[in-house]
């Protein structure tokens, strides 16, 4: 069965039919080249690995066991069992993993690499499938972290492979497209050796994984579903951040996207704690001071370590994004950098989580925009022609 990507962070198979051999160079640099494209730097953290595959499933003598290791092959792949036989059975496909994606990543990735003419098909790897573990015993070959790019090999292959390793380092260095490129020795890993390279811990990577995934999905899930409710123009904030960060390729932009941050504390604080005239326990709690409106939601609806707690969280992140967007008036945009910024949004998202879970769904859910434009469509409906 064709399939969709499932899973938040994953391990993606990209399938290369090259009839003039593997040219392993070419679909690896072509799947780091799309990394750098689509992936913020904050955000790249990555394994590759590659190889040629299906040697195994092609040597399978009984059509009954290699039907059924095939349909485990493709439970989330663009293959179906039918058409991946048929590329094995031509010709041992090369293959790119990335371990490390996102789904939407992943999308991305596989929409650009579509355009590449030896591109067959991806497949989404669970190691929790033992024949998928099996099958995709690839050697690790690349580390993407940041703007930074490791060649990795096990201590004895550089023995006696000296220049190639070097070739393809001053090949990447030449290219100048990451701020390092280094030798990487990750010595008994993925070998005989390795008492951790075993289906049965392979498996316990890839629940640990889903349980992580389901943990922060589960969080995600809460602040959206309950902003939509509260005001969705929260929603619309929100994004505007988010979208910054994804795309924030210089310091000017990651700048932005802590100005944007603070913008949706403030539209939170007015969803929450509305601006009033008089001092709440001493604070003023006017339309300027956002964040004393936060910590006065915080008292009003929770006590003890609970409150201690949400109020940590809050002075911390308001303080750090007011620090960043002095320096960014400063001029001292460069102090601001992508792994401060991926920290802001981790801690907006812990913060916001913290605060929305203080009080439970009210049983009346109206917000003031959708009010106010309700009203505004039913007056163009009674009055035509009224703006």
């Amino acid at each position: 069965m064709i399939s969709v990507l499932v899973s938040l962070i994953i391990r993606l198979a990209l399938y290369f039919d090259t009839p003039d051999g593997p040219a392993e160079g070419v679909a690896e640099s072509d799947t780091i080249l799309a990394l750098l494209k689509l992936v913020p730097e904050q955000r790249r953290h990555m394994r590759v690995y590659s190889g040629l595959i299906g040697s195994a499933v092609r040597d399978l003598s009984d059509v009954d066991r290699r039907n059924k290791v095939l349909q485990m092959l493709v439970e989330w792949s663009s293959f179906t069992s039918g058409s991946l036989w048929l590329l094995i059975s031509h010709r041992l496909p090369f293959c790119v993993v990335l371990d490390g994606v996102t789904a939407l990543q992943a999308r991305r990735i596989v929409k650009l690499i579509g355009a590449n003419p030896t591109y067959a098909g991806w497949s989404e790897i669970n190691y929790a499938n033992r024949a998928q573990w099996a099958v995709y015993q690839l050697p690790s070959r690349y580390r993407v972290y940041g703007n930074h790019l490791s060649i990795l090999y096990h201590g004895d292959e550089m023995e006696g492979d000296v220049e190639y390793f070097e070739g393809v380092r001053n090949n990447w260095r030449s290219k100048k497209l990451f701020a390092t490129v280094e030798l990487g020795d990750i010595g008994f890993e993925g070998t005989f050796l390795d008492v951790y390279d075993t289906p049965d811990h392979a498996r316990l990577i890839a629940e640990v994984s889903d349980l992580l995934g389901d943990q922060t999905a589960g969080v995600a899930n809460e602040i959206v579903l309950r902003l939509t409710e509260l005001e969705p123009k929260l929603i619309v904030v929100l994004y505007e951040a988010l979208q910054r960060a994804d795309r924030a390729s210089n310091v000017e932009v990651r700048a932005q996207v802590a100005t944007s941050l603070r913008r949706f504390l403030v539209q939170l604080a007015d969803v929450l704690f509305p601006p009033r005239p008089d001092p709440f326990e001493g604070r003023k709690v006017g339309n300027e001071e956002y964040k004393n409106r936060l910590w006065a939601y915080v008292k009003e609806n929770s006590s003890g370590k609970e409150a201690e707690l949400a109020e940590a969280s809050l002075t911390d992140l308001g303080g750090r994004i007011d620090r960043v967007i002095d320096l960014v008036n400063k001029g001292l945009h460069d102090e601001f950098t992508s792994t401060s910024m991926q920290r802001l949004i981790i801690g907006l998202v812990g913060l916001t989580y913290d605060l929305l879970a203080l009080t439970p769904p009210t049983s009346v859910i109206i917000s003031n925009s959708r009010s106010e434009k309700a009203s505004e469509v039913m007056l163009k409906m009674l009055v035509p022609g009224e703006e």
